[in-house]
């Protein structure tokens, strides 16, 4: 009967528009689902990064970095600030926040001026030791 095919076949593209329609929606969704694994990734790729920079260098190591790299891991740390989940913040809350990182950031500066200036008085008095020995070998002959 060429009612009933007429019907199956309505029945069969019917389903494959169907299947087409979902498998298009679920390949959406793999792709934002595979997106956001790739962005959580590199997002905690540079926050160990960051904490792996914070570790060897900062107040704690003795060991003080040049300016570019200082600014390099402030330039981090600003972006994981930016990457927060500020939707349900308010604006008072938002200023604090970023007023407390500037505030580390000024801090962090500060400490590193006070350490040069200590790691520079310790090479001077080094060298004055130094050379007061060097005056009381020349002066006494050594021992």
């Amino acid at each position: 009967d060429p009612g009933v095919n007429f019907m199956y076949c309505m029945e069969g593209a019917f389903g494959t528009a169907i299947l087409a329609m979902s498998a298009g929606y679920l390949a959406g969704k793999y792709r934002q689902a595979k997106a956001e694994r790739e962005r959580e990734a590199l997002h905690k790729a540079e926050d160990e990064e960051v904490e792996d920079f914070a570790s060897m260098w900062g107040e704690k190591s003795g060991v003080w970095v040049d300016e570019e790299l200082l600014r390099l891991r402030e330039d981090r740390e600003w972006r994981r600030w930016e990457r927060q989940d500020k939707d349900s913040w308010s604006e008072p809350k938002q200023a604090l926040s970023a007023e407390e990182l500037l505030n580390e950031h000024h801090q962090r500066r500060q400490y590193q001026v006070k350490w040069q200036q200590d790691q520079e008085k310790a090479r001077q008095a080094a060298s004055e030791h130094s050379a007061r020995q060097a005056a009381q070998r020349e002066k006494y002959g050594a021992n």
